[in-house]
């Protein structure tokens, strides 16, 4: 078993994970449910489909490179928005479009490979450029830009209350007690007098 084999069945899993974990994290998009699991699983998995898209030998700039450019300079900001910015207003937009770009940009290298690899869709599209491979990237680019949009409009709603939330812990720690009643409630200030 050559290192070549491992290192190409290691990025087909990864990318296949990858594909798996970003439908479940735009699936919370949209139902108003956070999954740090889908989150943490969409991010690991994605930098090592990413390391491991560079390690195979280089023949000069190819679609493949191009994409994975693209996908490292899209994967830093939407992971800093995901885990360093407390997810403020616009580092939301960030991560939730950096995420759904991510997820499209390995479905599209999906298609692609499949079109290549698999023996009936290559019977299809032995070039790579007919109209299925074509018809098929359109609808998961419509898909895309409407899940996307649907993604920013909910995702506010989570980001608002996570927010909150953050906000509360901040102030405990600095002597100031706080309620929260509900994510949906405003926070309040405890009056200590009225309760002697």
């Amino acid at each position: 078993m050559s290192a070549l084999f491992v290192l190409t069945l290691a990025h087909v899993i990864f990318s296949l994970i990858v594909v798996v974990a970003g439908m479940r994290l735009v699936q919370s998009f949209l139902t108003n449910h956070r999954s740090p699991v889908a989150q943490h699983c969409f991010f690991v998995v994605t930098a090592l489909t990413l390391i491991t898209s560079f390690l195979f030998p280089f023949q000069g700039v190819t679609p493949g490179i191009a994409i994975g450019i693209l996908c490292v300079l899209v994967f830093i900001p939407t992971w800093f928005a995901a885990y360093r910015s407390r997810l403020t207003r616009p580092w939301r937009l960030v991560y939730v479009a950096g995420s759904v770009l991510l997820l499209y940009l390995n479905c599209v290298v999906l298609i692609v490979q499949s079109f290549q690899k698999i023996g009936f869709l290559h019977e299809i599209a032995p070039v790579g450029n007919e109209s299925a491979v074509t018809a098929s990237q359109a609808v998961l680019l419509l898909l895309a830009v409407a899940v996307g949009a649907l993604s920013l409009r909910r995702f506010g709603r989570i980001a608002s209350a996570a927010q909150s939330e953050h906000i509360a812990a901040f102030r405990s720690q600095d002597g100031i007690e706080l309620s929260l009643v509900s994510p949906a409630k405003p926070l309040r200030r405890r009056d200590r007098d009225a309760a002697q």
